[in-house]
């Protein structure tokens, strides 16, 4: 299946637009991970332009995301591709901007930055972001 993020979405620049698209997207096909070398947001689908759509969405809220891979896995007879995203700026610009409407999916990243934030490996700055971000 071909779908591609719509015109009226790729043009814009509300971030709130945006923002809202892609929680859509990140609550039915997004996964957050969290393993012994950190957290990752990502996001599969067998169609790579939808993945490159998505991908200029993120980078227009300024979330960085890794270059687009091919899953070596196999899912039927389609191949299947994925980026994620990592680092904790990325994090808590994803949780200001799209977040997640699925509850334990948002959890889960929370509690992962806010275990970071207990053992101090969030910079001051991004400290000082984060403490504003869920104080608003």
């Amino acid at each position: 299946m071909c779908w591609r993020v719509p015109d009226e979405i790729k043009s814009s620049s509300d971030k709130r637009v945006i923002g809202s698209f892609l929680r859509g997207i990140y609550d039915s096909e997004g996964s957050v991970t969290i393993g012994s070398r950190g957290a990752t947001l990502s996001f599969y689908s067998v169609n790579m332009e939808g993945i490159q759509d998505v991908k200029e969405l993120l980078s227009k809220l300024e979330i960085e995301t890794s270059k687009i891979m091919e899953d070596k896995r196999l899912f039927g007879k389609n191949k299947c591709y994925f980026i994620y995203i990592t680092h904790t700026k990325n994090y808590l610009l994803f949780i200001k901007y799209v977040g997640f409407s699925i509850k334990r999916k948002e959890d889960k990243l929370i509690r992962y930055i806010q275990g970071l934030r207990k053992t101090n490996h969030i910079p001051l700055d991004l400290k000082t972001k984060f403490l504003t971000l869920f104080n608003e």
